[in-house]
């Protein structure tokens, strides 16, 4: 957990304002390769089904296209759950050539998360 004032010394109204210590966010990055066989608008529909198959459904938001960073969709955060159902679906999924789901890292304060070296930790999954 990110404490941003070391000394603890900020009331619950303001560590809630800005997002710190019991109010931290966690949400993660993910990247992927679609297949050289897809056209745009298969790469396109790929993406829709994303969406309303995965993220949509489990009260998760995405930002980005094939390289984006996963939000719950309300107030919290996500946990390695949710790692592991993105990853589990993209590895069943036949237009992805290659993904790599990142860890879990603070959405407000990303430059902050100093146990994250920005490396993912899932490798990536290449199709046989």
């Amino acid at each position: 957990m990110i404490k941003a004032n070391p000394k603890g010394l900020r009331s619950r109204r303001i560590r809630k304002k800005l997002h710190t210590d019991e109010f931290q966010e966690l949400g993660f990055a993910i990247e992927m390769t679609l297949g050289d066989h897809l056209d745009s608008m298969q790469g396109e529909a790929f993406i829709d089904r994303f969406l309303a198959d995965l993220i949509e459904p489990n009260g998760m938001a995405y930002g980005g296209w094939t390289d984006g960073y996963v939000v719950s969709s309300g107030q919290g955060s996500l946990g390695e759950q949710h790692r592991t159902l993105i990853s589990e679906w993209l590895s069943a999924a036949h237009e992805v050539d290659k993904y790599i789901v990142h860890a879990l890292t603070d959405c407000w304060y990303p430059h902050l998360d100093r146990d994250n070296d920005g490396i993912g930790c899932e490798p990536y999954r290449a199709r046989p």
